[in-house]
């Protein structure tokens, strides 16, 4: 009954125009900025964004209005923020090789409190920020629902968590809305999972350890309609809320899945983490990716489904066979 009834919730809510308005996001041009900005774009709304460099503004889905400058230019962001009721702060540093751990609590962190400031000193009614599951710890055994005490064991979930409390105890006007976001994938994040396809056509790929590790995922074009519900929906006002497909995969059976579509009927092997670190280098796979690959956690979105009634449309036999059609178009290229 639950399902029967988020999904009428959900109907209902798509269903409704969007208010027109303005918002910012920062960085914009970024994967997830640039998508999110194209489907905000497509609902009327006029979008501004931060982007760090003038070479990025490039970048940007036609119509967007560009601000640049570094996510701790507080003059420059206050300008962004003036007329604007909803900011998506997407900017961070994900990646380890992209900064040390100075930088990335400067961008995450410090520039989250930034934000906030000039958020609420313009006038800005709700901020939306793009955090990770990360901030619960990269192995957990419980069922991880929202009040789950968070316990990062990496720099970008500890500073990703920092960043989610300086939101939640800042004494402002503006309210809120924290999004713990699973791995996304998508054909705007094809080429991280083009490595594993690479390895699997060339009969190169490992599972690390036995495989039956949990792990979690999100289509981009679901983690746009949840972006999108929660600037519209009162009840998402100073909340937190995990986001999946609401599934949980075995890396086993996501290499089964990816081989089938592949047409590789080969096992996959197995190594341990150790071996598999030499391994990764060799072929290109990042701590990062190697982050998500070793994760183990069953996450709930229990929820975001019954306050707002948002439930994933994209299943992961699609969304996979999308992805590994676009593999093979590229070989082909």
């Amino acid at each position: 009954m639950q399902i029967e009834q988020a999904e009428k919730i959900m109907k209902k809510a798509e269903t409704k125009k969007l208010s027109n308005g303005t918002v910012l996001v920062t960085g914009g041009a970024g994967r997830l900025g640039r998508y999110i900005i194209s489907s905000l774009l497509s609902n009327g709304i006029t979008v501004r964004a931060l982007v760090k460099d003038k070479e990025d503004v490039h970048k940007l889905p036609s119509g967007t209005v560009p601000f640049v400058g570094d996510i701790t230019s507080q003059n420059i962001i206050i300008d962004a923020c003036k007329g604007v009721d909803t900011v998506y702060h997407f900017a961070a540093i994900v990646s380890q090789r992209e900064g040390g751990h100075k930088e990335i609590l400067r961008v995450n962190t410090e520039g989250t409190r930034i934000i906030l400031e000039a958020a609420d000193l313009s006038g800005v009614e709700k901020l939306v920020l793009a955090s990770t599951v990360d901030v619960y710890g990269s192995k957990r055994k419980e069922l991880l629902t929202e009040d789950k005490e968070p316990k990062p064991n990496d720099v970008y979930g500890h500073s990703k968590l920092l960043a989610e409390k300086q939101i939640t105890s800042f004494k402002g006007n503006l309210s809120y809305t924290i999004l713990r976001m699973s791995a996304i994938y998508g054909p705007e994040y094809k080429h991280s999972f083009f490595k594993i396809f690479r390895m699997i056509d060339n009969e190169k790929a490992y599972m690390i350890g036995n495989g039956k590790n949990s792990l979690s995922l999100i289509h981009i074009r679901d983690v746009a309609r949840a972006m999108l519900l929660v600037r519209e929906s009162p009840k998402a006002n100073n909340k937190i809320y995990n986001l999946s497909d609401g599934k949980s995969y075995t890396q086993e059976y996501l290499f089964q899945l990816a081989c089938e579509l592949l047409n590789k009927k080969e096992k996959i092997k197995s190594v341990n983490e150790f071996l598999a670190k030499i391994l990764a280098k060799k072929a290109n796979i990042t701590v990062d990716d190697l982050r998500f690959i070793t994760s183990n956690r069953l996450i709930s979105i229990e929820k975001i489904s019954n306050e707002l009634g948002f439930y994933p449309k994209t299943d992961i036999k699609s969304g996979a066979k999308e992805l590994v059609d676009l593999y093979k178009a590229s070989k082909g290229n």
